[in-house]
């Protein structure tokens, strides 16, 4: 027989976190401000030909979208959590992250290549269980490692650009573009 006291532990931690992938727990909503957002969707990073498992990462909204480019271009508020499962350095981020925005840029290019520079020489290396985090409320974009804030810019554009890095055409790994959109 179950007791009481193991029912409400199971309840409320199934509560706490609605959503789980490769061992690390999502909450189903999360707070920005005052917003309430929803967990879109979770995937996987992996990077190299032998499919290396680089992080979890978690898209949440203020509403369920699967499109892409709406959630890219919408002005509602976002996150974007990634808890590495392996140490990444510092370079390898920032090549990534360069690579996927040439690969997914559509409009001010030039002008936020030195931004996204700027940004990514910020992170420091990434260790197993870190967390990166972006928060893009109104026009500003935060970035956060493991809690601290790293960057902020306030522009539109430069949020849709960083969205696009996850969500554009030629994202940085498609199987994780489908989690993240629900798909």
């Amino acid at each position: 027989m179950v007791s009481k006291l193991t029912l409400l532990s199971v309840l409320f931690c199934s509560q706490l976190f609605a959503a789980e992938i490769a061992g690390i727990n999502f909450s189903d909503s999360i707070k920005l401000g005052s917003k309430d957002l929803v967990l879109n969707g979770l995937g996987l990073r992996q990077a190299t030909i032998f499919k290396i498992k680089a992080y979890a990462g978690a898209l949440y909204l203020e509403k369920k979208n699967s499109d892409g480019d709406a959630i890219s271009k919408s002005p509602e508020d976002k996150v974007v959590m990634m808890h590495f499962l392996r140490d990444v350095d510092q370079k390898k981020i920032k090549e990534t992250y360069l690579e996927s925005f040439e690969n997914n840029c559509e409009n001010n290019c030039a002008q936020l290549k030195p931004i996204l520079e700027q940004m990514t020489s910020q992170f420091s290396d990434m260790k197993k269980g870190d967390i990166l985090k972006f928060e893009l409320s109104g026009k500003k974009l935060m970035a956060f490692q493991n809690g601290v804030q790293k960057f902020q810019y306030e522009s539109p554009s430069f949020q849709e650009a960083i969205l696009k890095l996850y969500l554009g055409k030629k994202p940085t790994d498609k199987d994780l573009q489908k989690g993240l959109l629900g798909l």
